[in-house]
């Protein structure tokens, strides 16, 4: 049994190892399989890839060669259908060219082309006389009557004394004030005072009962005639107007003072005045052109907001009534627009016309 076994080892260890050959060979027979397979496909697919990139070449190719026939058959087209440009004429030695004359630059007015001082603007036409017609109103004559009846009114007013068929008395009863009394009998409370011998500076609220008073009443109607350069007030009278007083006046530079229907919306005393620029002068300073009075005008249909600034005032410069000089306002003389300002009250018709 000894011997049996020691041969059965011995035998073990000398019979050559024949599983791991054969497992060689198969791994080789696979890789060459595997090899021959992946050879099949690449020989297979490449033919077709080059014949696809042969093939997309030529179309690319065919597209650009129709490309560039059809832009050089345009460019032959437009060649034919735009006119060739005429060669330059030469200019001869003994005609030289004119050299060009540069345009002159447009003056652009500024504020100081438009004083408001009774100065003319260079920008001004000649000014035109006050328009005098030969008969009728407005004729010389006629300014001559309307002349003695303003100066006669003038005169009684101030000497306090009454008018023939205007003044009127009234006697003061409970409640009654100035401005009430004006109000009713559409005057103002300064031509009361005045003409009933207070100082303007006395209470309004101070009347006795039963004290009478002078009145100047109305309704009152201003024109403004801008031809005749004319302001024309007459008291309304149930259905008609009668003439009370013509003084001369100033209107707007280049046409500046509109015609229409307005009404006075403000009453100023001593008004300071707004330049252009939007500083502001004093009232009494030499260059302050408004004078003494400022009556504020608002178009009718819209009585309740100024009509931009348009309005009746005085002037620095009494030289500058009769002509066109302002930049839209109507200048009177202080003294004569301190008479109106004590006349008509707020809401007083006016008329502007050619």
């Amino acid at each position: 049994m000894a011997k049996l076994n020691y041969q059965y080892q011995a035998e073990s260890r000398m019979r050559p190892p024949r599983r791991e050959r054969s497992g060689s060979f198969r791994l080789l027979l696979i890789f060459v399989v595997i090899a021959a397979i992946t050879a099949g496909i690449i020989f297979l697919i490449l033919p077709k890839k080059k014949a696809e990139e042969q093939k997309s070449s030529v179309r690319t190719s065919d597209v650009q060669q129709e490309t560039a026939v059809e832009s050089e058959k345009t460019a032959e087209t437009v060649q034919q259908e735009v006119p060739p440009t005429p060669a330059k004429e030469e200019t001869s030695a003994e005609e030289p060219a004119k050299p060009a004359i540069p345009a002159e630059p447009e003056k652009l007015l500024t504020p100081e082309d438009f004083p408001e001082k009774g100065k003319p603007s260079p920008a001004d036409p000649p000014e035109t006389p006050a328009l005098v017609l030969e008969n009728g109103e407005n004729s010389a004559a006629w300014r001559n009557e309307a002349k003695l009846l303003t100066d006669k009114h003038v005169e009684l007013i101030s000497k306090r004394a009454d008018i023939p068929g205007v003044s009127i008395r009234y006697r003061v009863k409970s409640g009654d004030s100035f401005s009430r009394i004006a109000a009713k009998n559409h005057t103002t409370f300064e031509m009361i005072k005045h003409l009933s011998g207070f100082s303007q500076k006395h209470d309004a609220n101070k009347l006795h009962v039963g004290r009478n008073l002078r009145l100047l009443p109305g309704p009152w109607h201003i024109v403004v005639e801008k031809e005749a350069k004319l302001l024309k007030l007459y008291i309304v009278r149930s259905d008609k107007e009668e003439l009370f007083a013509v003084w001369d006046i100033g209107i707007g530079r280049q046409d500046s003072t509109p015609a229409g229907e307005f009404v006075i919306l403000h009453r100023l005393t001593n008004p300071p005045w707004t330049k252009p620029d939007g500083s502001i002068i004093a009232p009494g300073k030499p260059e302050n052109p408004l004078g003494t009075r400022f009556l504020k005008l608002a178009k009718q249909e819209t009585p309740g907001q100024p009509a931009n600034g348009l309005g009746i005032h005085g002037t620095n410069d009494d030289s500058s009534v009769t002509k066109s000089l302002s930049n839209g306002c109507i200048r009177m003389r202080n003294a004569d627009v301190e008479m109106l300002f004590s006349i008509v009250p707020a809401k007083t018709r006016v008329t502007i016309r050619n």
